[in-house]
């Protein structure tokens, strides 16, 4: 039985099919579950390896990354800087976080959101 409302999508090299109901058989390299920012940004990544095919609850907007509470941190604003954000982080972590991802993460946060900016992704702001 099929959740109810559950759409398909999907992606290859250099085309997006159209979202259509989950009603039949397809066959793909990869299966992404959901189509919030983190799924899409996936699919889109993978499709230049091969056939994707991305599955939705609901309709492609259905996501929760759209609804997400706090929103998404990164160096990006004049005077904004790494260092700052990754001290801030730690910090704010209350010794639960690992110095050497949370450097990781916010080394490549301003570029993450550039890159999601370029796809399409929409911030408050």
């Amino acid at each position: 039985m099929k959740p109810h409302g559950a759409h398909i999508l999907g992606f290859s090299k250099n085309r997006i099919l159209r979202p259509q109901p989950l009603s039949n058989k397809y066959t793909s390299d990869v299966l992404v579950v959901g189509t919030g920012a983190s799924g899409l940004a996936a699919a889109l990544q993978l499709a230049a390896s091969g056939t994707v095919i991305v599955l939705s609850k609901d309709h492609i907007h259905a996501g929760s990354t759209n609804r997400a509470q706090g929103g998404v941190a990164a160096a990006i604003a004049p005077g904004d800087s790494t260092s700052s954000h990754l001290a801030d982080t730690v910090l704010a972590g209350a010794g639960l976080c690992d110095p050497k991802t949370v450097r990781h993460v916010v080394t490549r946060a301003p570029g993450t959101i550039d890159k999601l900016l370029r796809l399409g992704l929409e911030f408050d702001r």
